[in-house]
């Protein structure tokens, strides 16, 4: 991931009495923009990326003390246009000023190191803490390719894996990241490839069917990021070294493919070869460019065995190496990480899903070594990108693919859904697997001001949970539920939660469990902090 700089930029649109205060709007709309355009006050705007560090910004005189106030700092998450960026505001920072009040121009990056951690220092401290589980799971996912992260429900899986999708630089919005969700209905076609239905140009009713890549054949085929290089190609200077010995000598006489006949050939007036009769009279001309054609194997209209036979002759006198392609995989190192997530990966029908990919998705054969030919190979006559990197160029060897070394996959899953007792034990092999528990994922409630008494709340419950018969720690309540439904209420959060969403949800689970209701009046006594002896006086 490319190194985080930093910036600081005004929030004071106009000037003299026309002056107005934009950081109320920038704070509660996530936003950062240039009043003044895109003029001489914006040139550090080019240097600005996704991941940087910007913060809100005034300078103005103290005590004869020059002062420098900064009013918020937030992590760049998009960049709009060329005055106007998406930032995400650290919520448990407070104004503070700093005697720095020598920056008064509009945008401003910061470079000095003290400057740095004096202005982002309380900044650079919230992204470590929080970015501790996020960097343990990148290097996870790096040294293995794949990676499950599995718990009970609500404990921020998805989540997690978007984030460290975004700590490896991949974003839906760079096009490094896609995510789907996996289900029942889920099928090989939608995955890898199959047909779809096509109305046909020029008609009103009739529908005809073609190939189509699934979703993961056509992010590998952008993760692979074919381009034209230099090739293994020394046809021009094994030709000259025929023509200077063909000129020295007069004329040559070469063998046949078949080693049946034998070709005199001697150099013609345009710098091309003509085949020698027996009479001594030119009756064919050999060009150039149709014996490239041959030597890359590309068909050619007439003359093709005596092509090869020059060809031939090249290799074994001249040095000519066997053609390969001009097609290189800029990303083979894993630079660039792209990065695929499967929601519910274990919802759907795996071996159906995957179909040969079982092999190819094995982190030791990523890449080329692990090319396979897909079911719908046959319906492939022309080279796709993955067969030009393999060098392939007939027609009856296209229809290959490989997962490139640089795609990354992250499935999430519920411990509790009855579809993970059944995930095919062939691609548990292929991932590694890490539990998020509940109380890990409590780092949600980071910035909030119900966080202390959530986390209390939360503990409680989990605690009661985990000593009932049939259920433990899979059946644990995730910081989600908390995170996601308090802010809806604006009075009473705790009691609407567990009425409307906790309740329901617990109660499922409890079924067909002995004293289920008694059960549940426990858990809602845990939730509301209620001890023993307070149940007892109740």
């Amino acid at each position: 991931m490319a190194e985080r700089d930093y910036f600081i930029g005004g929030y004071t649109w106009g000037a003299g009495n026309n002056q107005v205060s934009k950081l109320t709007d920038f704070i509660n709309h996530g936003i950062w923009e240039n009043g003044w355009g895109n003029d001489t006050h914006n040139k550090p705007f080019k240097n600005i990326k996704i991941g940087d560090l910007f913060a809100l910004k005034s300078s103005f005189s103290k005590q004869k003390k020059s002062i420098l106030k900064i009013s918020a700092i937030g992590k760049v998450t998009d960049i709009f246009s060329d005055c106007k960026i998406a930032i995400e505001w650290f919520p448990d920072i407070e104004s503070f000023e700093l005697e720095l009040g020598k920056y008064r121009h509009t945008l401003i990056q910061i470079r000095d190191k003290t400057e740095i951690e004096s202005i982002f220092g309380k900044a650079l401290e919230i992204i470590n803490q929080n970015n501790k589980m996020e960097n343990k799971f990148k290097e996870l996912l790096i040294a293995n390719k794949n990676l499950i992260l599995t718990g009970a429900p609500g404990t921020g899986k998805t989540y997690l894996a978007k984030q460290i999708a975004k700590e490896m630089g991949a974003t839906e919005e760079n096009g490094h990241l896609k995510f789907v969700q996996f289900h029942p209905s889920y099928d090989y076609t939608d995955f890898v490839e199959g047909l779809r239905p096509l109305k046909k140009e020029g008609t009103k009713n009739k529908i005809g069917f073609e190939r189509k890549n699934g979703v993961f054949k056509e992010f590998c085929k952008k993760a692979l990021e074919v381009t034209e290089t230099s090739s293994t190609d020394d046809f021009e200077e094994s030709w000259d070294k025929l023509i200077e010995e063909i000129i020295e000598k007069e004329k040559i006489v070469i063998p046949t493919k078949a080693q049946q006949n034998e070709l005199t050939l001697k150099v013609n007036k345009n710098g091309n070869l003509s085949r020698i009769s027996d009479i001594a009279k030119a009756d064919y001309s050999l060009t150039k460019s149709n014996v490239r054609l041959t030597y890359e194997g590309k068909p050619v209209k007439y003359l093709g065995n005596y092509n090869l036979a020059v060809i031939e002759y090249l290799k074994n006198n001249h040095g000519l190496q066997k053609y390969k392609p001009g097609i290189t995989i800029k990303n083979s190192q894993g630079q660039k990480p792209f990065v695929f997530i499967i929601d519910e990966i274990n919802r759907g029908e795996i071996s159906k899903i995957f179909g040969e990919l079982f092999f190819s998705i094995d982190p030791s054969y990523r890449g080329t070594e692990g090319k396979v030919q897909t079911q719908y190979a046959n319906m492939q006559d022309t080279p796709n990108e993955f067969d030009k990197v393999l060098g392939v160029t007939k027609k009856e060897q296209c229809g290959h693919f490989f997962i490139p070394e640089n795609v990354h996959i992250i499935g999430t899953m519920n411990d509790i859904d009855r579809s993970v007792e059944s995930f095919d034990f062939a691609m548990r092999r292929r991932f590694t697997w890490k539990e998020i528990t509940a109380e890990e994922s409590q780092r949600m409630f980071d910035g909030e001001t119900w966080k202390d008494e959530a986390i209390k709340r939360m503990n409680a419950l989990n605690s009661i949970i985990s000593n009932i018969q049939g259920l433990g720690s899979a059946y644990h309540i995730g910081a989600a539920y908390f995170k996601n439904n308090l802010p809806k209420y604006s009075d009473n959060q705790f009691e609407n939660l567990w009425n409307y969403h906790l309740k329901t949800l617990l109660f499922e689970y409890l079924r067909g469990i002995p004293e289920a209701e008694k059960e549940l009046e426990k858990l809602e006594n845990a939730y509301n902090l209620k001890s023993a002896s307070d149940e007892n006086n109740g």
